[in-house]
């Protein structure tokens, strides 16, 4: 009679099992009081087809009136009496009817409580529905907590272990602290030995640096730039060395060490101004970089640099694609020549080159440069070869060359820095 979900709640649930018993407890009265009206109906339609065949009798009697005045006195009588069974079926079906407009006024009352009921019945369902559904939901949640909490064990798993490898590298790193300590004790006499020859090391370093500087003053304003300015086209002349040697240098980035008053770097900037990015002139004398200003003029490719004699400080490093120096080096101390190789190194880029116009006169090597021919200063190709080499240099090429009437007096030298470490 009701769905099947209704009877399963029913069965789930104690309070809708008792109103639907009540319910069709009611139900059962309710069909009772049906029948009983259905007889009473019976009834008063049985007194009425009486009534009325007693009425057609009566009729009879009426129309035989006149044939049986006699038996008018027994049809009176009989008719009072008709009259009051009459009365009282009358009486019996309004009691009927009463009984019968109670019974529908408690059907009514019955059906009523019976939708009110089926309302609490849905209500209750849709609670039990929503009350599944948070459960649903609430064991959905539980099933991703459990998988953070697998998630989290799994991390905790891998955090111990974690922890334990990086504790087997911490006990090899305080073994390995406590070696090197140890090893250290043994090195800790050398230690003030090495401190002591860093300290002369950066002593001869400024001391040299100072010599040059001093030295380069006899430069200040010498007659010789104006005489050296006749001579220039040497350096650039087809038939020479010079120029076929510095053909072989990347002008991109170059820079000219001891400039002097830029007779070279203005024959550079004439000849290969169109390839040349940045020209980077270098002197110790300021008055020389001056001297070089004026001349060139203002050039957004020109950079000047006043150094400390034996370095190309200021300049950045591996920026420079070719380093040159003519007519310059060859009164250049050994160890400031020395001291240029390792600065060399650090300016060139990786593949750039340097070209040096240097002394190879050997003889006297505690002479000053002055007392020697042609103003040279001790050195020799094979000297500068090593300098380079210790340096990190690779030589590519050199070629010992006459000057002034005597034979092998200098030399060109031309380095790479090497491409790979």
């Amino acid at each position: 009679m009701y769905p099947k979900i209704y009877k399963k709640i029913a069965l789930k649930m104690p309070i809708i099992k008792d109103v639907i018993i009540e319910r069709d407890s009611l139900r059962s009265e309710l069909g009772l009081a049906f029948s009983s009206r259905d007889l009473i109906s019976q009834g008063l339609a049985t007194a009425l087809s009486e009534q009325n065949r007693i009425a057609n009798e009566l009729a009879l009697a009426l129309s035989e009136q006149y044939r049986l005045s006699g038996a008018l006195a027994l049809a009176e009588a009989e008719h009072s009496q008709i009259n009051n069974a009459l009365d009282s079926a009358l009486y019996l079906r309004d009691r009927i009817a009463s009984e019968l407009d109670l019974a529908v006024s408690e059907q009514e009352r019955i059906a009523n409580e019976l939708a009110l009921n089926l309302s609490a019945r849905d209500r209750m369902a849709s609670e039990l529905a929503l009350a599944v559904s948070e459960q649903d939901q609430m064991a959905n949640e539980l099933a991703l907590a459990l998988s953070q909490l697998n998630e989290l064990a799994r991390r905790l798993s891998f955090a111990e272990s974690e922890q334990v490898r990086l504790e087997s590298e911490l006990a090899l790193v305080v073994s390995e602290r406590n070696r090197a300590a140890n090893e250290l004790a043994d090195y800790l006499p050398y230690l003030e030995i090495i401190k002591s020859l860093i300290k002369k090391i950066e002593s001869n370093y400024n001391k040299t640096s100072r010599f040059a500087v001093e030295e380069s003053t006899i430069w200040h304003d010498n007659a010789y730039y104006a005489e050296a300015e006749d001579w220039t086209w040497l350096f650039w002349d087809g038939n020479q060395p010079f120029l076929s040697l510095f053909q072989k240098l990347d002008l991109s980035a170059v820079l000219e060490l001891a400039c002097g008053h830029g007779r070279h770097s203005e024959v550079l900037l004439n000849n290969y101004g169109d390839i040349i990015n940045e020209l980077h002139l270098m002197d110790v004398l300021s008055s020389n970089i001056e001297y070089c200003k004026r001349r060139l003029g203002v050039n957004k490719k020109i950079n000047y640099h006043v150094n400390n004699g034996i370095s190309f400080e200021g300049i950045e490093k591996e920026s420079l694609s070719a380093i040159f120096c003519y007519d310059a080096m060859v009164h250049f101390r050994r160890d400031i020549v020395e001291s240029y190789m390792f600065s060399a190194f650090d300016v060139l880029k990786k593949g750039g080159r340097v070209l040096l116009h240097h002394s190879n006169f050997t003889n006297d090597p505690d002479n000053a440069f002055g007392a020697n021919p042609h103003a040279r200063a001790y050195m020799s190709k094979d000297l500068i070869r090593k300098y380079a080499l210790n340096a990190g240099l690779e030589i590519l090429e050199q070629r010992v060359i006459n000057w002034g009437n005597i034979d092998n007096l200098d030399c060109l030298s031309l380095f790479e820095k090497p491409c790979s470490d």
